[in-house]
């Protein structure tokens, strides 16, 4: 009877470590959602194997990434051509050591089905870089329709070696990246669990957040107040919506807003709503006439400096930074084009600088 199971039950390695140390001859079957791979014994020695897309070591290599499917073996069946011969220790050694690499590659390119795209000459560091062949080979495949995973099979390159020369393109910023809505939500879960959020409790909110534009439209403002609140709200888009997610804690800094009404008794106006989950000012009643309270702008101020805070305890200060300085250019650009000049002035004068 021929040895048959499920990949979750039994690992690709520990199939190779049975078969090997049983001296077996015949051929190891394996499916994988919709791929199917051989790899054939000769006592206990690999002498062949092929894939989808693979051949020999590369095809081995691949399938010790499967961690579903079904096996089967068929005791003495030869291949057609013996591509191969090695020991099985040896390649579980390769394999768990490839893996590692490609642990550390996914750090950079965590999504198979992002698409990439070349960043603009002007923008990149292009003239400072020496490309090598593999370089510019992956460079030529990228055309911003190309997944990481189609770039990576039509290179012909090996598995890791692809992925490590995009990881390394992409590192020198002459690639970019854009993960999938479903790697952004599947990523952004994960960082809301970690930070002890019910993420069953909250679905609903999660969902509209990514319904939303990654860059979403603000109107332009007429008051410092409202200038410092578009601030807040954009670095909270930001750091919910861009790559990398940074999930700061709502409910730590909401409560910090509560506490701020309290020191700025006249920021009572600021509202923050549990539905859309940004700051508005609709109830804050002020005179057009006159310049925005000063306590105001300081508790916004505050609260703005607060947020980048848990950023750059939660990311570092470079992400948290570069997000920042992103989103007060934005609001600058913003602030030139406001009807209160003088309020334009006064907002900005409390906008933190990073």
């Amino acid at each position: 009877m021929s040895l048959q199971g499920a990949l979750a039950d039994f690992s690709v390695a520990d199939l190779f470590q049975l078969l090997g140390l049983g001296q077996r001859t015949g051929c190891l079957k394996l499916e994988h959602e919709t791929e199917q791979g051989e790899v054939y014994f000769k006592e206990g020695y690999i002498v062949a194997a092929k894939g989808s897309r693979q051949e020999a070591e590369d095809a081995v290599y691949h399938f010790f990434g499967w961690s579903t499917g079904r096996f089967v073996f068929e005791n003495d069946k030869s291949p057609l051509r013996e591509n191969m011969m090695i020991d099985w220790q040896n390649l579980i050694l390769e394999a768990a050591r490839r893996n590692d690499e490609l642990s550390e590659v996914k750090k950079t390119i965590p999504d198979g089905n992002a698409i990439l795209t070349l960043i603009d000459e002007g923008q990149s560091n292009i003239d400072a870089i020496k490309l090598n062949n593999d370089d510019l080979k992956v460079l030529s495949l990228i055309n911003g329709k190309r997944t990481v995973d189609e770039v990576i099979a039509k290179s012909s390159m090996d598995n890791v070696e692809a992925s490590k020369t995009l990881a390394s393109l992409i590192k020198a910023n002459l690639i970019d990246i854009r993960m999938t809505q479903e790697e952004h939500q599947r990523r952004l879960e994960e960082k809301l669990k970690k930070s002890g959020v019910d993420v069953e409790k909250n679905i609903s909110m999660l969902t509209s957040i990514f319904k939303r534009k990654r860059k979403r439209k603000y109107e332009i403002v007429n008051s410092a107040a409202g200038l410092l609140i578009d601030a807040i709200n954009r670095y909270l888009d930001v750091l919910l919506l861009d790559t990398p997610i940074i999930a700061v804690p709502m409910k730590e800094i909401t409560d910090k807003f509560e506490e701020l009404k309290m020191i700025y008794p006249d920021m009572e106006g600021v509202v923050y709503s549990n539905v859309t989950e940004r700051f508005n000012s609709d109830q804050l009643d002020w005179d057009e006439t006159t310049e925005t309270p000063e306590t105001v702008l300081k508790g916004l101020a505050e609260i703005l400096e607060y947020i980048f805070e848990l950023a750059r305890q939660e990311a570092g200060e470079g992400p948290a930074v570069e997000k920042f300085r992103e989103v007060r250019d934005d609001v600058v650009k913003d602030a030139s084009k406001m009807d209160r000049p003088r309020e334009a002035v006064l907002g900005i004068r409390f906008l933190p600088k990073k």
